[in-house]
């Protein structure tokens, strides 16, 4: 703040929870400043955020509310435009080059890693007039709706996969060898078609049953005769041969 050709400098910083993110962070800091401003009050930002000047631009023109719900920190988002709206404060941002050896910007920097061990601040979003928002384990959800929905799925899915016994033969074969295997790649090979498209996506039957079958061989468990011998002794002898 300027006053009389002199420069007052006030430093803050402080601890967030949830969906850390370092554009969410930038979000917070403009969000703490601009909730202590007086009332039509005109403020200059600088910071090295591109992202956070870049979702600004994008919020503050007319987003209908099901493109809003599909970003991140959508909550801190709608309390900055209540705040600025209510209290009639005028908002620009100037971009600066982060590591640049600008004082001002390094010393952010230093304070943002410095509020790491510093008390939490947290945000009255009561003010958002939206009509429902979710939460998860008394934290709102903060980020894409359908993109959560999905890292939660998924992250049953392989608790589930670490927990059968399968699983456990081939860490254990993984630990003895001292090898790698990267599960979350594995299963995008096996899903995927012939040609080099590794994106996951919906399988249809025929593609279902291929993944299927390739698990299958994975953990060789195609009911060849060797496989059955295991399975039942009393059905196939031990010198049988496949046919």
């Amino acid at each position: 703040m300027a006053e009389d050709n002199t420069t007052i400098l006030t430093e803050f910083n402080a601890a967030s929870k949830a969906w850390p993110s370092s554009t969410r962070m930038e979000l917070l800091a403009v969000l703490t400043l601009v909730s202590i401003l007086p009332q039509d009050s005109k403020i200059t930002i600088r910071t090295d955020s591109n992202n956070v000047i870049t979702k600004f631009e994008k919020f503050k023109g007319n987003i209908t509310f099901r493109r809003k719900i599909k970003e991140n920190n959508l909550v801190f988002w709608e309390v900055l435009f209540e705040i600025i709206k209510r209290f009639n404060i005028k908002v620009i941002f100037q971009k600066v080059k982060a590591h640049s050896g600008d004082k001002y910007n390094d010393r952010a920097d230093a304070l943002a890693k410095l509020g790491c061990n510093m008390d939490r601040i947290d945000i009255d979003d009561n003010v958002i007039t939206e009509r429902a928002r979710l939460f998860w384990f008394d934290h709102c959800i903060d980020k894409n709706i359908r993109q959560f929905i999905k890292e939660v799925n998924n992250q049953r899915i392989n608790i589930k996969l670490e927990s059968l016994n399968r699983m456990k033969d081939l860490v254990s074969i993984q630990q003895n060898e001292k090898s790698h295997i990267d599960v979350d790649l594995s299963m995008i090979v096996l899903t995927k078609e012939d040609n080099n498209d590794l994106k996951p996506k919906f399988l249809s039957i025929k593609q279902d049953k291929q993944k299927a079958f390739r698990i299958k061989k994975l953990f060789n468990e195609l009911p060849v005769m060797e496989v059955l011998k295991i399975r039942k002794p009393q059905v196939y002898k031990s010198n049988f041969l496949c046919s």
